[in-house]
């Protein structure tokens, strides 16, 4: 069984002769930074793609306005698979960057930025394992530690949530390392379907069922919410679940969260019984 990480590198290039291109200048009147990444959508590789072995680079040009959007994306360099390319641009132009900055001053600005389709074994996967490691030491830590020392350690862990659910993309079996470190009580809420999507939200859910009457309860609460709407979202837009299984989910998370956060369910209707 093969396990997928998707990697997204990107290039700055000199640009020449274009009136938006990039470049680094330092002199005594000017200086340019290039746009950074702000916020990166959802990433998920085709299954269609994956279940025949593909891999490959798509190597595409944006064109990055002053206020951090991509008002144009184009392809420059084909991976040679139609659904990379097409899906590796729906994915950039989707992306949210810092503005260029020249003379400080947000200016449109134009990148080389490449996404990488990579299939890797399973066995190495070994980017979630630090994450896993530190989550557990720091349950222990939490339970032998009292007062701010123990707020420090809470608001940590809050914080390895959040890099690890905007990390991680649309395979499910990320639910695997999940499990790792949620209690059985967390899990058996959602094993249902935890075998179809990334459950990210449910690390907030699970800070939530450890430390409800903690100081740092209150902002577990609303990552939780955040991070719903970012999985709502990404559940109905995915390109790999069909329209059953997206009831399905979707139902079952409005069952859960619909009285907590009615507006994010507005729309939902109560899970089917489809397996």
């Amino acid at each position: 069984m093969k396990m997928k990480f998707i990697s997204v590198v990107m290039i700055f290039l000199l640009l020449a002769g274009c009136a938006s291109r990039i470049e680094t200048v330092r002199t005594e009147n000017t200086h340019f930074k290039p746009p950074e990444v702000r916020e990166k959508p959802f990433f998920e590789y085709p299954v269609s793609v994956q279940k025949k072995g593909i891999q490959g680079m798509v190597g595409l040009e944006l064109n990055i306005s002053r206020e951090g959007r991509v008002e144009h994306a184009y392809v420059a360099h084909s991976s040679g698979n139609l659904i990379l390319d097409k899906n590796a641009l729906e994915y950039a132009k989707r992306i949210i960057f810092f503005p260029a900055i020249r003379d400080g001053n947000p200016t449109p600005a134009k990148i080389s930025f490449d996404v990488k389709y990579l299939l890797e074994s399973k066995k190495n996967a070994s980017v979630p394992l630090p994450y896993i490691e530190q989550v557990n030491a720091l349950y222990e830590q939490i339970q032998n530690t009292q007062g701010n020392d123990r707020n420090t350690l809470l608001q940590e862990l809050l914080n390895l949530h959040q890099q690890f659910a905007s990390d991680i993309d649309g395979d499910s079996r990320y639910n695997d390392y999940i499990r790792q470190i949620v209690l059985d009580a967390t899990h058996d809420t959602w094993k249902p379907v935890w075998h179809l999507f990334p459950l990210r939200f449910v690390v907030f859910q699970d800070f939530l069922n450890r430390y409800a009457g903690s100081t740092a309860a209150g902002e577990a609460g609303n990552l939780l919410k955040v991070q719903l709407e970012k999985d709502i979202h990404a559940v109905r837009h995915s390109i790999n679940l069909s329209e059953a299984k997206k009831s399905r989910l979707l139902g079952m998370m409005a069952d859960h969260y619909r009285h907590k956060y009615p507006d994010l369910f507005a729309d939902t209707v109560t899970s089917p019984d489809a397996s």
